[in-house]
C-alpha cells in the first residue's frame, strides 16, 4: 500500500508541478463496497478506495459481524452468562476477535467509508475531496454528517456513467409496472411499445449522449432529449430538430437533408416509441437530464476498476464458501497486491520479505498470468476501437 500511495502521489505531482512531497494531496477517488452474500444479510463486507487518475487501490478494509471463537464460547457458556461476558471482554482486548462491526449489513458500506476517510491523512497524507460512486447517496450523506476533514470541509459526489444509464433503465421498467397496475399497457410486442429491447436501446443512447458531449451540459441535455424525439418521429411528424446537423450525424433524416437526398421512410426505423410512451417517459428524461445531475458526470468516470477488483477478491475467497475474517483479510490483501502490482511483482515482494529465493516455476506462472491479463486488456481496447471506427464508417 505504501508503494501504491507513493505512485499515486508521483502521478499527481507530475500533473501539478507545484505540489511538493509532503503536501496534503486532494484527490478524487472511486469507492464501492462488496459482499459475499446478497440481500443485505452478509456477515462480511469489503470496501476499497481507488484513485481515479492512476486506477490504483490506495486503501481498503474488511468488516465482519462474526467471530467463530466467540460463537463457540457463547454456545459453551451461554450468551448471557457472566462467565462468557468476562471471557468476551478479555478476548476483545487481546485483539484476536474477528468481529469488528456490529450493525446491519446494509450499513457496512457507510461505516467502511467513514473508517477509510478518517485515516486517509494519517496513512497517505491525502484527502478524498470527491467520491465517484453509484446512485446510492447514503455513503456521501453519512460522510458529510461525520465530517472526517473538519466542519468546513464538504466531500463532493460524482456519478458513475454506467450507473446513470442503469438508473434510466430501472426507472423505465418501474414505469411499465406502475402503469400496468393502473390498467395502462406501455410494454408488449406492439410497434412503439416500451418493451425490453427498446429500454436497452434507450439506455445505450442515453449513455452515448453523455459520453459524446460532456463537459458541455447544454449539448448533453439536447442530445439526451434528441434520442426520444428521434424515436418518436413519423413521416407525418418528423421530430429531428434536436438531432445533430453536423458530423457525426447519426440521424438518417438530417443526414439525408444535408446531402440533398430524399429521407427514407420512418417506418424503416428499427426502434420507435409511440406518443403514449413518449409522454409517459418525458418526466423521467427531464429528471435524468437535469443540470445538477449531469454536472456530477463531467469527468465521465466509471466504477469499472472497483468491479474488477471485486472479481479478483472473490476469486481468492469464493462466495460459495464461508471463511473467517483472517482468511478474508489474506485474500483481500493478495487481491489488492495483484491488482496494483501484478502477479510477478507480488510474488517477488513476498519472497523478498521472507528473504527467500523466488522459485523459477512460480515466476513463470506469475509472468504468464500477467501476460494474459495485458493481452485481454489490449484485445478489449482493440475491439472497442474497431467498433467505433466501423460505426463512423456507417455514418
Amino acid at each position: 500500500m505504501r508503494e501504491s500511495r507513493n505512485a499515486v502521489r508521483a502521478a499527481h505531482m507530475e500533473l501539478d508541478p507545484t505540489l511538493k512531497e509532503n503536501d496534503l494531496l486532494d484527490i478524487v477517488v472511486s469507492f464501492d463496497g462488496s459482499w459475499p452474500k446478497r440481500g443485505h444479510s452478509s456477515l462480511v463486507g469489503f470496501a476499497a478506495v481507488i484513485d481515479i487518475l492512476t486506477g490504483l487501490v490506495i486503501d481498503f478494509t474488511i468488516l465482519s459481524k462474526f467471530c467463530h471463537i466467540c460463537a463457540m464460547h457463547s454456545s459453551l457458556y451461554g450468551e448471557d452468562s457472566e462467565e462468557f461476558k468476562d471471557w468476551e471482554r478479555e478476548h476483545k482486548e487481546s485483539g484476536l476477535c474477528d468481529k469488528n462491526y456490529s450493525g446491519s449489513s446494509e450499513s457496512m458500506e457507510m461505516v467502511a467509508a467513514e473508517i477509510l476517510w478518517k485515516r486517509s491523512i494519517a496513512t497517505g497524507k491525502m484527502r478524498y475531496e470527491a467520491v465517484l460512486s453509484d446512485g446510492d447517496a447514503k455513503t456521501i450523506v453519512h460522510l458529510n454528517n461525520v465530517r472526517p476533514y473538519g466542519e468546513s470541509y464538504e466531500i463532493k459526489k460524482e456519478d458513475c456513467v454506467n450507473h446513470m444509464s442503469k438508473r434510466l433503465g430501472t426507472a423505465l421498467r418501474t414505469l411499465v409496472q406502475e402503469e400496468k397496475a393502473r390498467k395502462i399497457t406501455l410494454g408488449g410486442k406492439k410497434p412503439g411499445s416500451l418493451k425490453e429491447t427498446t429500454i436497452n436501446t434507450l439506455q445505450s443512447y442515453y449513455r452515448k449522449a453523455i459520453v459524446m458531449h460532456m463537459p458541455d451540459i447544454v449539448a448533453t441535455q439536447n442530445a439526451i432529449l434528441a434520442t426520444i424525439h428521434h424515436m418518436n418521429s413519423t413521416d407525418e411528424n418528423p421530430r429531428h430538430h434536436l438531432c445533430p446537423t453536423s458530423a457525426p450525424m447519426w440521424c438518417f433524416y438530417n443526414r439525408a437533408i444535408a446531402w440533398d437526398l430524399e429521407p427514407k421512410s420512418h417506418e424503416e426505423m428499427s426502434c420507435v416509441i409511440n406518443d403514449v410512451v413518449f409522454e409517459k417517459i418525458m418526466p423521467i428524461y427531464k429528471r435524468l437530464s437535469s443540470k445538477e445531475l449531469l454536472e456530477r458526470c463531467t469527468r465521465l468516470g466509471t466504477q469499472n476498476s472497483n468491479e474488477s477488483l471485486h472479481s479478483v477478491v472473490w476469486s481468492k475467497c469464493p462466495k460459495e464458501v464461508f471463511f473467517s475474517k483472517q482468511r478474508y483479510d489474506l485474500g483481500a490483501t493478495r487481491a489488492v497486491g495483484e491488482f496494483n502490482m501484478g502477479t510477478t511483482a507480488m510474488v517477488e515482494m513476498k519472497r523478498s520479505l521472507r528473504e527467500e529465493e523466488c522459485p523459477v516455476a512460480s515466476l513463470k506462472i506469475a509472468k504468464s498470468r500477467d501476460e494474459r491479463r495485458v493481452k485481454q486488456s489490449d484485445d478489449q481496447v482493440r475491439r472497442t476501437k474497431t467498433r467505433a471506427i466501423n460505426k463512423l464508417k456507417r455514418i
